[in-house]
């Protein structure tokens, strides 16, 4: 029963948010997200993203699960392939993060630098 709860929870934060899936902040990494299984308890996919007729099959069941897309990267999954194209997402999501936080802290630094040159330096 709980773990119906926290699908359906997680499923009504997806709507809210307009049933998009954005890596773009290590917040929304970190997002409960709702998991279709298979019978043997193995992930198939997103909530968002699996076939509708498996999606209805799975609703009915106890054949959902919330993780966040780490723990999903951590599950085992029934398709290697779907794995490996999660995998790949998440990884181009982390980069994408990391290459954001450098470009931020090198226009810091360049803004620093700019304002030491015009005697502006507050230190």
């Amino acid at each position: 029963m709980k773990r119906h709860e926290a699908a359906l929870s997680a499923l009504a934060r997806i709507m809210i948010r307009g049933r998009a899936f954005v890596l773009d902040t290590i917040a929304a990494l970190g997002l409960d997200h709702v998991w279709v299984c298979d019978a043997d308890g193995l992930l198939i996919g997103h909530v968002l993203t699996v076939p509708d007729d498996v999606l209805m099959e799975a609703a009915g069941t106890d054949r959902l699960d919330v993780l966040t897309l780490d723990g999903a990267m951590r599950s085992a999954w029934a398709d290697g392939a779907a794995r490996k194209a999660w995998r790949a997402a998440y990884i181009d999501a982390l980069r994408a993060l990391a290459r954001d936080q450098e470009r931020m802290e090198q226009s810091e630094d360049d803004r620093l630098l700019l304002r030491r040159a015009a005697g502006l330096d507050d230190e």
